[in-house]
């Protein structure tokens, strides 16, 4: 039995994808991110069945629709301002 060293073999460079396989792999990423959308969608659909408060009948849906622009625009006001300062104290 005779072993043959292969790392002293030079691997034949790889000349790149031809036109058929680049569409191929295209298409295949669209598919998987279709698909994970899909899931996604699922998921958050079968999160909300799981939790009544967060349908419009629910406390949280009656909350958020009793508020206005303004309400919204204040609340992200405070939030990020929050979020602002905390990211202050790290560095």
């Amino acid at each position: 039995m005779t072993s043959t060293d292969h790392t002293t073999e030079h691997p034949q460079e790889h000349k790149g994808f031809g036109i058929d396989e680049l569409r191929f792999r295209r298409a295949y990423a669209l598919a998987k991110y279709e698909m994970a959308k899909i899931r996604f969608s699922e998921d958050l659909d079968s999160a909300k069945q799981n939790m009544p408060s967060m349908g419009r009948s629910g406390i949280t849906g009656k909350i958020l629709g009793s508020l206005n622009y303004f309400d919204y625009a204040l609340i992200a006001f405070r939030v990020f301002s929050k979020l602002k300062r905390l990211r202050k104290k790290k560095k």
